[in-house]
């Protein structure tokens, strides 16, 4: 992470093979916290960004997170697509229908 602080110049597909790359190192908190701090860098982190979290925090089964996660892409005036819900799906999946059914809902409404 001190690369992405320390080193040249940083853009948003630097920051997405560094999302990728805690993903698949299972450091989703990691992930999170580069989102929030690489502001200062002047970089704005995409649908792509958001989307690798919430697939990473999904591989754990944290439903909450990838929740809290897709509201900051919304929150950030981005707009979700089918990747982002097919994640949180994933998330909620086992045990939690009733949240499922809300994120479809989501979905049908914003019509993805």
């Amino acid at each position: 992470m001190s690369l992405l602080f320390d080193g040249g110049p940083v853009n948003v597909v630097v920051l997405n093979c560094a999302l990728t790359a805690c993903k698949l190192a299972h450091q989703w908190p990691i992930a999170l916290r580069l989102v929030t701090e690489i502001s200062w860098k002047g970089v704005v982190p995409d649908i792509i960004s958001y989307n690798s979290i919430v697939a990473g925090v999904a591989s754990e089964g944290h439903w909450e997170v990838a929740l809290m996660v897709l509201s900051l892409a919304q929150q950030s005036q981005l707009e979700l697509d089918q990747r982002s819900y097919t994640n949180a799906l994933q998330a909620c999946a086992p045990g939690h229908w009733d949240v499922c059914l809300s994120i479809l809902q989501n979905m049908l409404e914003d019509v993805v």
